[in-house]
């Protein structure tokens, strides 16, 4: 996949009012770095609100991204509609030329996150898989379970 110039950042979340506001700083954070070394590239941020019966609505629109709004349908549909929602608000229509970041409303990315998918798209590499670090785990020994 060569020649990038939109990337689209799907977030489900299902009453994330909590850990929402980080995960979003983290993410707008790694949008702006992106577009300031890649003016050329177009980032549309996309929350999925799945069954939220609590402020992450007004978080999301606080922090200045999109909102697609479900009924509880789950995460798949979730991320699935982040993307759509994104795809119809970014410039170009072609799907082609279009890198897909996902990532869930309880995370934190890293400033160089998006930076770093973008480069090696445009080396062809079609997927990226990361890891994630659990934070604030009440007992360590659950994360050897």
């Amino acid at each position: 996949m060569t020649g990038i110039r939109q990337v689209i950042v799907a977030i489900p979340a299902k009453d994330e009012e909590e850990l929402l506001p980080g995960c979003l700083a983290t993410v707008v954070a790694a949008s702006s770095t992106l577009t300031a070394i890649r003016p050329d590239v177009a980032v549309q941020v996309v929350v999925a609100l799945d069954g939220c019966h609590d402020a992450s609505g007004q978080i999301a629109t606080t922090a200045g991204v999109r909102t697609v709004t479900l009924h509880g349908e789950g995460v798949c549909r979730a991320r699935d509609a982040a993307v759509r929602r994104g795809l119809a608000l970014l410039p170009y229509p072609d799907e082609h030329d279009t890198w897909v970041a996902c990532t869930d409303a309880d995370t934190l990315v890293r400033v160089t996150w998006l930076t770093h998918q973008l480069i090696w798209a445009e080396r062809e590499i079609d997927l990226v898989v990361g890891t994630v670090e659990p934070f604030a785990v009440a007992d360590p020994v659950a994360l050897n379970a």
